[in-house]
C-alpha cells in the first residue's frame, strides 16, 4: 500500500509527502507521475526498495520537481527475487545523481545498497 501526505490548496489536493517504497512499479515506470502538476507540493519521496535504481539519476534530472524536494530516499535490492545478473540495473549512476540533484536542497538522503559512498557525494 502507497502512503500519501496531502495539503489542500484552493480546496485541491496537493501531495506533500510520497511514499513509494517497496511496490512492484520500476522507478522509471514512475516518471510519469513525478512531473505530474499535482506534486508542485512535494517535499519527500520516498523510493527504497523499488527496482531500477540505474535510472533513478535520469528521471530525476527530467523531473521539475526534484528541485524542490527535501528529502529523499532510495535503495534496497528488491527483494528474494533479486538476481545478481541485475546488479547493473540496481546501481546508482552517481555522477548523473550529483548533477540531478545539484538544484536541490536536500535535507535528508537515505542511499543504501545501491553503490553510493560519502566520498562519490563530494
Amino acid at each position: 500500500e502507497e502512503a500519501v501526505d496531502v495539503l489542500c490548496v484552493d480546496g485541491l489536493p496537493r501531495l506533500r509527502s510520497l511514499d513509494l517504497s517497496a511496490g512492484p512499479r520500476s522507478i522509471p515506470e514512475l516518471e510519469s507521475l513525478f512531473t505530474s502538476d499535482r506534486l508542485t507540493e512535494l517535499r519527500s519521496l520516498d523510493l527504497s526498495h523499488r527496482p531500477g535504481i540505474g535510472a533513478l539519476a535520469d528521471v530525476l534530472a527530467r523531473a521539475p520537481v526534484t528541485r524542490q524536494l527535501k528529502s529523499l530516499s532510495f535503495g534496497g535490492r528488491t527483494g528474494r527475487n533479486f538476481q545478481w545478473g541485475d546488479a547493473a540495473n540496481e546501481t546508482l549512476d552517481v555522477r548523473t545523481f550529483n548533477r540531478a540533484l545539484y538544484p536541490a536542497e536536500l535535507e535528508h538522503l537515505a542511499a543504501f545498497d545501491c553503490g553510493l559512498s560519502t566520498s562519490a557525494l563530494n
